[in-house]
Formats: structure tokens, sequence, C-alpha cells
């Protein structure tokens, strides 16, 4: 049978987001997070005694640092096979952006990114976020609609960040953390330090058998700030 064309995106495109909290841009490679910039800190190298300090772009402190890249923020990670030779990784492939943050309506004014990819092996990709003037908090969500009349898996990873500031020149202030339920239920956290993962010496594998309660929750914080998934 001939292979349907896969719904993709034909070059990089950048999105920026920008509310009263904070700056972002996101890219459609990978539909990811590439760039955070909070709107009420200053970084080290500001002078934040300078009048209008806060409202120049180049103070906002940067969350995401350059060497993150490699693994930006949120992205997914898995395989679909184009046809029978081409295989293409979710976390390196251009999405479509199906909305933009500026594109409200009256009946839904919050400002809201979608990305799409496909129907790809089957399966439509769907990755929303939605953004709050008042708060930090962003929420997202990743759907997937199965396009055949049969039945399909995937084993999908997620990304909660590659990495975060550095508040200090001392890499121990760094410190990722892993919440997850044991097989009983309970819950338990470990912690890793960034040195350990960017050696890649860091392994986790989830104890817990009920799969849909594994991970509760993973965060990276350094001495000030952190972000949590």
């Amino acid at each position: 049978l001939p292979v349907p064309p896969v719904d993709q995106a034909q070059k990089e495109e950048i999105v920026k987001v920008e509310t009263d909290k904070y700056y972002m841009e996101w890219s459609n490679k990978g539909a990811s997070l590439q760039k955070l910039k909070f709107k009420e800190y200053v970084h080290e190298y500001a002078n934040w005694t300078e009048k209008d300090a806060l409202r120049k772009p180049d103070n906002w402190l940067e969350l995401i640092p350059d060497y993150a890249s490699k693994y930006a923020s949120l992205l997914v990670f898995g395989e679909e096979q184009v046809n029978p030779q081409t295989k293409i990784a979710l976390e390196s492939t251009l999405w479509t952006i199906a909305k933009y943050p500026h594109q409200t309506t009256p009946e839904h004014k919050t400002p809201e990114l979608i990305f799409e990819l496909g129907p790809i092996g089957g399966i439509k990709y769907t990755k929303k976020f939605v953004f709050s003037d008042q708060k930090y908090f962003i929420a997202g969500e990743l759907a997937l609609q199965n396009s055949t009349d049969g039945d399909l898996k995937r084993k999908l990873e997620i990304s909660g960040g590659g990495s975060i500031v550095l508040e200090t020149p001392d890499y121990a202030t760094v410190l990722g953390y892993v919440n997850y339920l044991n097989k009983q239920g309970q819950p338990l956290h470990e912690y890793f330090s960034q040195a350990s993962m960017a050696e890649e010496k860091f392994q986790f594998q989830i104890p817990a058998k009920i799969e849909s309660k594994g991970v509760e929750w993973v965060g990276m914080i350094n001495s000030y700030f952190g972000h949590v998934l």
C-alpha cells in the first residue's frame, strides 16, 4: 500500500510568547521550549540600579542556559516509521504550528500554542500549551490520536528540561529531583547533581509497577529558582 504523506513543516520557526511574568521562545523543531526569561528579575551581569532596568529585555534573567540546547525543554522522544526504509525522531522533527498565542477569540481569550505532527505511523500527535498573565505556571497537554482501525502502542519519553542557569560558580548548587511511587504506592524521591547528569552517569529506573502512576513529578533547582514538570 502507498504510504500517505507526513504532515510536517518544511522549516524551523520560532514563536515568541510574552506575559506579565515571563518571555519565552518556542521552536517547532520537536515542539520545544528554547528560551525562558523572568521579567521580574535581572541576571548577574545587569546593572539593576539603572533606571527602568526591569523594562529592558537584555536584563531579564534567563533560566535556560545555552548549553542546555541538546535537550530542549518539553521534548517528546520517540520514533515513527515513515516507510520501510525511513524512520523519523519526534524530538528533532519539524512540527506544524496549528495555533499561535495571538490567535485568540472572544470565546477563547487565553493564549494557546498548539503544535501538530502527522498522522505518521497511524498517529496524529498534538502538543498544546496554555499561558497565563498572572502565573509562572503553564499548562500543557500531549495527545495521541489513532487514525487506524487497529490498536497501536508507543513508548515515549518527555524531557522536563536540559538544565537551569547557574546562580553560583558551584555546580553542586544545581540539583535534579524525581518523585515516584514504589510498588506499594508510597511516594519516594531521589535527587542527583548537575555534574552527574552532564557526565551522563545518572541512571534512574522507575521501580513502580503501576505504570499509570509511575513518576509523579520531576524538577531541577538552583540556589533560587526551579522548574517542575
